[in-house]
């Protein structure tokens, strides 16, 4: 992953964020994706009465919102830092002229998105589950 992170700072821009910054708004256009590389990230919905559903938390290294840039969405989502923390912005377009000229870190990338397919599906198993089950599971996972 080093290699890759210095590749990916060729064509990004690091920045540094304080606790409870917000990295972008659901809504949002995604014309840059990021790579967090230190603290922690939630990501989260709001609802109409204001209340917060968290949907993710992502520690370092790891993608943040290659998705909506890929597909040239809006951001699906709200992004905030839970901890002081430091991201790699980087800008879609001069990222595609990285994936052409390196194929390998095409790889990297696919992996990532899988991984995101994982958290995904781990998400609707648990909400398919009923509010019993759910509950005992609750129960077991946090003795």
């Amino acid at each position: 992953m080093k290699d890759y992170l210095e590749l990916l700072s060729s064509v990004g821009k690091l920045k540094k964020f304080q606790k409870n910054s917000i990295l972008f708004y659901e809504g949002e256009e995604a014309k840059k994706f990021f790579i967090l590389l230190k603290g922690k990230i939630r990501i989260y919905k709001s609802t109409a009465s204001d209340k917060e559903i968290t949907l993710h938390y992502f520690n370092p290294p790891n993608f943040i919102a290659e998705m909506p840039a890929f597909k040239k969405l809006n951001y699906p989502a709200n992004a905030v830092f839970e901890e002081d923390g430091e991201i790699l912005e980087i800008d879609f377009i001069n990222f595609q002229n990285l994936c052409s000229e390196n194929k390998e870190f095409n790889f990297l990338l696919i992996s990532s998105l899988f991984d995101k397919i994982k958290i995904l599906e781990k998400k609707l198993s648990q909400n398919a589950l009923d509010l019993r089950t759910r509950l005992l599971k609750y129960l077991l996972e946090n003795e």
